[in-house]
């Protein structure tokens, strides 16, 4: 009866070191890379590549390591922690990827970013809003402005024109009139010549 429930015991606590495995880092052997350690986990650095191997300290999950290198004899991974510490880690409990705690971390910091940047947009959205005001208002009045200006040239266009027209209009009035005044003058002066011719004559 209590053999299926040992077995599933059993089962359950084999699963993190498969998920574990599965998320392991190759065995590349370039440096310079980072990795982390697995969720959920509590892990021992040692001096040497296996657990013989004095402890120099303890490493919390999801914390960031400089990958140096690996030995694929012993599966212990060599790496450099964020304080200084150069020790081997069991590459089982090495991921490539940032565990939750970590990304969790790095979001709460996004969070908080943009949560700074709307704060900061609140602050700035009245005074956006009176600049818009006001620069509504003086478009409004730069149009009242220009149609203003518009309807000035109008009349000074109309006018110019109509003074145009009036001083053409005076000096065809002056040229009919100094026209009719030679004529005139011509007149009277071909009567007077043709008299005294007449009255020469006589």
């Amino acid at each position: 009866m209590f053999k299926p429930f040992i077995f599933f015991i059993a089962l359950l606590s084999f699963a993190p070191l498969v998920a574990a495995e599965d998320n392991t880092i190759n065995a590349d052997k370039s440096a310079n890379k980072k990795v982390y350690i697995t969720d959920s986990l509590y892990i021992y650095m040692h001096a040497g590549a296996g657990k013989n191997f004095r402890i120099l300290g303890s490493v919390n999950a999801g914390t960031e390591l400089d990958f140096l290198e690996q030995d694929d004899d012993s599966g212990f991974t060599k790496v450099k922690d964020t304080k200084g510490r150069t020790g081997w880690i069991d590459k089982r409990y090495i991921s490539k990827t940032p565990g939750l705690a970590f990304q969790n971390q790095e979001l709460t910091q996004n969070m908080s970013v943009v949560q700074n940047d709307l704060r900061e947009a609140q602050i700035k959205l009245p005074k956006l809003q009176q600049q818009s005001a006001v620069l509504l208002t003086e478009n409004t009045d730069l149009k009242l402005k220009i149609k203003a200006l518009k309807k000035t040239a109008e009349q000074q266009t109309s006018l110019k024109q109509a003074t145009s027209e009036k001083e053409k209009q005076q000096l065809l009035l002056y040229g009919g009139g100094i026209a009719f005044t030679g004529l005139f003058i011509g007149i009277l002066l071909t009567l007077m010549l043709s008299r005294r011719k007449r009255n020469g004559w006589a």
